[in-house]
């Protein structure tokens, strides 16, 4: 089972950040849904993209990196 922790959600509404929030999962924007960067941050978005070319240009320092990188920090590799 996945950690909630582990899981990140991508919205454009204010009402996305909220549900995510609720879910303990970490939400992150794109101002797609004609809200301003603001009121998504208010909301609480971990971070906020112009756009999905913006997020996956910026993906590894984006927390969907962060979280990646945490993961291969824990793991053990058999060679």
């Amino acid at each position: 089972m996945t950690s909630r922790a582990a899981v990140l959600d991508v919205g454009d509404s204010v009402w996305d950040m909220k549900a995510a929030r609720r879910a303990g999962v970490t939400p992150m924007a794109v101002l797609s849904g004609g809200v301003c960067g603001s009121a998504l941050e208010a909301a609480g978005a971990a971070q906020v993209y112009r756009d999905t070319a913006d997020l996956l240009s910026g993906l590894d320092s984006s927390p969907f990196g962060r979280a990646q990188d945490e993961r291969s920090a824990g793991s053990t590799s058999l060679r």
